[in-house]
């Protein structure tokens, strides 16, 4: 579940973004597709209302979008395979078209759509020839 915040709390994370950022959250092109995304997957008022305090959260830095399924999932009370779908919807339609700006806020590992390996895990992987493969099982 997604930490509460206060207004203060929030007012006070907001004053402290980029101006190119902050911008996100008055732009109206971002509100059409929390809204495209919620009509998309028929979500209820509140489930719509979560999944908008949940790209406020991304937007201010504070939830990682490599956390994003597991918030998607549990705030909107979801089943794991249309969490699956909306958090995929969300990545490319609010994630991916601000990538630049939200990497001022994000290390390229929180951008990972799982908190599986990170990529300096992958590459040590493939430097030793692994495959990320369950069943196989890995050559000594």
């Amino acid at each position: 579940m997604l930490k509460k915040y206060t207004t203060s709390e929030y007012l006070k994370l907001y004053a402290n973004l980029p101006e190119n950022i902050t911008t996100l959250f008055w732009d109206d092109d971002i509100s059409k597709r929390i809204i495209k995304i919620e009509s998309l997957f028929d979500l209820k008022e509140e489930q719509g209302v979560a999944l908008t305090e949940i790209t406020a959260q991304v937007f201010l830095g504070i939830l990682p979008p490599v956390k994003l399924e597991k918030a998607i999932v549990e705030d909107l009370r979801l089943d794991e395979t249309t969490g699956k779908k909306v958090t995929n919807e969300f990545f490319r339609t609010l994630v991916f078209p601000i990538k630049p700006l939200l990497k001022e806020l994000y290390e390229d590992d929180d951008f990972r759509r799982s908190e599986g390996e990170t990529s300096s895990e992958k590459e040590e992987r493939e430097r030793k020839g692994g495959v990320n493969d369950t069943y196989r099982e890995p050559v000594e």
